[in-house]
């Protein structure tokens, strides 16, 4: 498509330089002909113009498919989501907005380096044929010589790529964690600190942005001048050096024919050499997001290497599957990366035959949670022997409940779907029975079969609990 597309550019700069031959020639039915010519050319260009940039926002589309779906497989194993320390800004913003914007830049660039590349190589045979070498040394000497001028002032992009979405997702955190806890700060009358707060990340998020502008800004005045404004100029040195060459001897209709298709191929050639250099920036710029990327597949990996350590590790002290019982003894319960021990060689021993339960408490902190944790397998135990029923057998209620989208029965069911069984629906009317949760049936439009996006505030905290 690419070969295409400068052949049609190629095509219409010789329509061009013909156009004004004929006009001297007063050919006026061969100049009209040409006119249609250059209008079926300037149609064929239209069409794969949005065509390019359809095919690359698929390449995007699909770089991005394949990029999440690697980070999801890591992001998702084993609960890696739960046990992972989160790069700055936040994983969700992450997959959110830096794989997106890093699919998009690299295809944006695959784009930007083959178009440049088969106009650059098209184009070049042109001053070639027409200047000589003398012309296409000229052309090769400045076009490196201003990548190398422009490499050496290039500011730090993908540092402060890097630094502008770090920013940008303490930003966002900091709103939705607002939003999360409004009813706290609302009774606790924290407006005014919070806003304070809001202040002061937007300003070193607007301070930083006006900062790293001003470095892009003195870079791309040397960047457009070099790639955008000197080319035009040169056109007409090598359109000189034309005219003292071969060009001398033509008629003054080749001549003119010649120095306007001139004109238009060194003003392709130098506009395949602004894209080539802007590559640099861009890709520099993109190196941010991918540094990111990068940041969450490690530490995806570092936390999966830790948890099969930790599996490694409970095989020497975790027993078999123990039935109606919860036992430990002599265990340690500590945080999952193992830097703080919560209760050391902690014995509790809960059997369902003969003990109705037991009540753990303690001081903020003590590890009460901790102890659950251990117990259902979301911690690893640091030594001892834990006993526990099979994980079917076990539940755990967190501080905040997750409520997934879906029906009303979803929610009982979750991680399965309920969908319309009528066996299924009935136990799932007898565990909210149970539970004292059959009034939330009849509220509903449709019964079981509801279905919402939001019922972590549709219902209360009592209710998710339950």
């Amino acid at each position: 498509m690419w070969i295409l597309g400068t052949y049609v550019s190629n095509r219409i700069a010789h329509i061009n330089g013909h156009a004004l031959r004929l006009l001297m020639q007063r050919k006026t039915v061969d100049f009209y002909a040409l006119v249609v010519n250059a209008l079926m050319m300037g149609l064929v260009q239209a069409v794969l113009t949005p065509l390019g940039d359809i095919i690359e926002a698929g390449i995007a589309d699909h770089w991005r498919r394949q990029l999440t779906n690697t980070l999801s497989k890591r992001y998702f194993k084993d609960s890696t989501f739960y046990h992972l320390v989160s790069p700055a800004g936040g994983c969700d913003q992450v997959i959110v907005e830096d794989v997106p914007k890093l699919a998009e830049a690299l295809a944006n660039m695959l784009s930007d380096t083959l178009k440049p590349l088969v106009d650059l190589g098209w184009f070049s045979a042109g001053v070639l044929q027409l200047t000589g070498t003398t012309g296409l040394s000229s052309l090769l000497t400045y076009i490196i010589s201003g990548m190398v001028f422009l490499r050496l002032i290039r500011p730090d992009l993908a540092g402060l790529t890097a630094k502008r979405e770090e920013l940008d997702g303490a930003f966002s955190m900091f709103h939705a964690r607002l939003s999360q806890c409004a009813e706290s700060i609302a009774f606790l009358d924290g407006g005014a600190v919070e806003s304070r707060t809001a202040d002061k990340l937007l300003a070193a998020k607007l301070d930083f942005q006006r900062t790293s502008k001003r470095l892009e800004h003195f870079y791309g005045i040397f960047d457009f001048f070099i790639s955008q404004m000197v080319p035009q100029n040169a056109s007409w040195v090598l359109s000189l050096m034309y005219r003292q060459g071969a060009g001398g001897v033509e008629g003054d209709e080749y001549l003119s024919h010649t120095l306007r298709y001139l004109g238009s191929v060194v003003s392709h050639s130098f506009s395949a050499l602004g894209m080539l250099m802007e590559l640099g920036g861009k890709w520099v710029g993109a190196s941010g997001h991918a540094s990111r990327v990068e940041e969450l597949l490690r530490a995806c990996e570092k936390t999966t290497a830790r948890l099969d350590g930790r599996v490694d590790a409970e095989s020497s002290h975790v027993a078999e599957v123990a039935k109606d019982m919860i036992k430990l003894e002599q265990v340690d319960i500590q945080t999952p990366d193992g830097g703080l021990v919560l209760a050391s060689q902690l014995s509790i021993m809960v059997d369902s035959n003969t003990d109705k339960g037991m009540i753990i408490t303690g001081p903020n902190g003590c590890g009460k949670s901790g102890v659950l944790r251990t117990i259902v397998g979301l911690w690893s135990p640091g030594g001892g022997t834990l006993l526990t029923p099979s994980a079917k057998e076990l539940h755990y209620v967190p501080t905040k409940p997750y409520m997934p989208e879906g029906t009303l029965a979803d929610l009982v069911t979750y991680p399965h779907r309920a969908g319309a069984d009528e066996t299924t629906l009935s136990r799932v009317e007898e565990c909210l029975h149970h539970v004292h949760l059959s009034y939330l049936v009849p509220r509903q439009s449709e019964g079981l079969l509801t279905l919402d996006e939001d019922w972590e505030n549709k219902l209360s905290l009592g209710d998710s609990r339950e």
